[in-house]
C-alpha cells in the first residue's frame, strides 16, 4: 500500500473511489471536506475498517476532511432538531 498523498497514485471520482471498496455512496464536495451520502439500505460504512479505508481513499481525491450523514431509516430521511431519546 502506497502512503497518503504518493503523486504517483492518482485518484478517480471519489464515487468511483468508494464503489471500488464496494460502497454506494454520493460524495458531495465543499471545499477540501468530503459529505458522504451513502445510499438507501448502505451499511458498509458501519465497519471502522471500511471507514478508514475509505477516508484514505477520500484523501487519494484531495480531501482533508470527511462527513458521513447518518440517517435513521424510520425518519424517511427527514432531519429534526429534537433531541434523541
Amino acid at each position: 500500500m502506497t502512503a497518503i498523498g504518493d503523486a504517483d497514485q492518482l485518484a478517480g471520482p471519489p464515487e468511483l473511489e468508494l464503489s471500488a471498496l464496494g460502497l454506494r455512496c454520493r460524495v458531495e464536495a465543499r471545499g477540501n471536506l468530503a459529505i458522504v451520502l451513502p445510499a438507501p439500505g448502505e451499511r458498509g460504512l458501519e465497519d471502522a475498517t471500511v471507514r478508514k479505508t475509505a477516508l484514505v481513499a477520500l484523501r487519494r481525491c484531495g480531501f482533508t476532511h470527511a462527513a458521513i450523514e447518518v440517517l435513521d431509516e424510520c425518519d424517511s430521511g427527514s432531519v429534526s432538531d429534537a433531541p434523541r431519546a
